[in-house]
């Protein structure tokens, strides 16, 4: 994370906070690595930028707005990489059943090159949107967001499976 601040690029605000959310993520990943902290630990992280003066002076630095850092959550209530959470909440063994849950799904759907040129643009569509949203956006435990999820997969499946009747 250090070293995307180090490119010296000017980042909003939002962004620059999560590159020192995620490192303060990484911290509490090393305090619980086999078991993690439990479900939802993050949104009682309490660090401030206040609490790690590097870090407010550098985001004095960059933005010029001092107040508002000083007392701004580091972690503000979850962070932002849901890779990131599920390791830090879960350890070690949650971020292993969650692989191997993605590798027998995985395994158990047809092959791409048997899928319709729709569907498979649709699929790669929504895994490429899931794979951004997962790494900068919502919570790992955001309902709405898997809903949606959900509901994609299952429009794209129902196409693939009218593909599937059509062709016979």
């Amino acid at each position: 994370m250090a070293q995307i601040r180090a490119l010296g690029l000017p980042l909003p605000q939002s962004f620059f906070s999560r590159t020192y959310s995620w490192e303060l993520v990484r911290e509490k990943i090393s305090e619980a690595p086999f078991m993690g902290h439990g479900l939802e630990a993050s949104y009682t992280w309490t660090d401030t930028y206040g609490d790690h003066p590097a870090w407010l002076a550098d985001a004095v630095a960059r933005y010029k707005v001092e107040f508002a850092w000083e007392i701004y959550p580091v972690v503000p209530g979850h962070p932002h990489n849901m890779p990131l959470q599920i390791w830090a909440e879960t350890g070690m063994i949650g971020a292993s059943l969650v692989a191997i849950f993605l590798f027998f799904l995985g395994w158990r759907l047809k092959p791409p090159s048997d899928w319709s040129p729709v569907t498979r643009y649709a699929a790669a569509g929504l895994i490429g949107v899931n794979v951004a949203v997962c790494s900068f956006a919502y919570s790992m435990w955001n309902e709405a967001f898997w809903a949606s999820t959900i509901l994609a997969a299952a429009v794209i499946l129902l196409q693939a499976r009218h593909d599937g009747e059509a062709r016979v």
